[in-house]
């Protein structure tokens, strides 16, 4: 049975927020993978949004995560810029270097290598939360070990990474 894609009546448009349509163009419009209306729990708010599939690279990293702050300050301090916010390529690198510093691994601090070899086992498990702006940047809310361990996946020539570039590519996320 073939479920027809939900759309705005007046437009013809599909209802779902545009920012999905590269992944259900590329999925084949199969009814599984089209964007949902989900309402979502956080710290007891019902919080309404879609879930679905987006480009890891469509994604800006998040600077104020909590893991992070020690490794941002001292990064910034190199710098001599305590405003200064990194790109999400500099936070990937941030990321990098602070498990590279520690040798014993159920000590490091984000896992990145690790996590994203369980990401090519087994894929993302849990949905990155993504906030979409009135310019259509969508920015990282949650996520950033899943975003920037699959960013890795993308970014490494090593063949066990290559070989699963297009399986890690599409993100689950639920969108706010």
């Amino acid at each position: 049975m073939n479920t027809p894609i939900p759309t705005d009546q007046a437009t013809a448009q599909p209802s779902y927020p545009q920012i999905f349509k590269a992944w259900v163009g590329e999925s084949g419009e199969r009814p599984e993978s089209l964007p949902r209306r989900v309402t979502k729990k956080f710290h007891g708010i019902d919080i309404p949004g879609w879930s679905g599939r987006v480009n890891f690279s469509a994604v800006h990293g998040y600077v104020e995560n909590k893991r992070l702050t020690f490794y941002l300050n001292r990064w910034r301090n190199r710098r001599h810029d305590p405003s200064a916010v990194p790109t999400t390529q500099e936070m990937y690198e941030i990321m990098l270097e602070a498990d590279a510093e520690e040798t014993q691994e159920e000590k490091k601090v984000f896992h990145i290598d690790r996590l994203a070899k369980s990401i090519i086992r087994n894929g993302v498990q849990e949905e990155i939360i993504v906030f979409l702006d009135s310019a259509g940047k969508l920015t990282l809310w949650d996520g950033n070990r899943r975003f920037f361990s699959t960013a890795h996946i993308m970014k490494s020539e090593l063949e066990i990474f290559k070989n699963a570039h297009d399986l890690v590519q599409w993100m689950p996320c639920f969108l706010v």
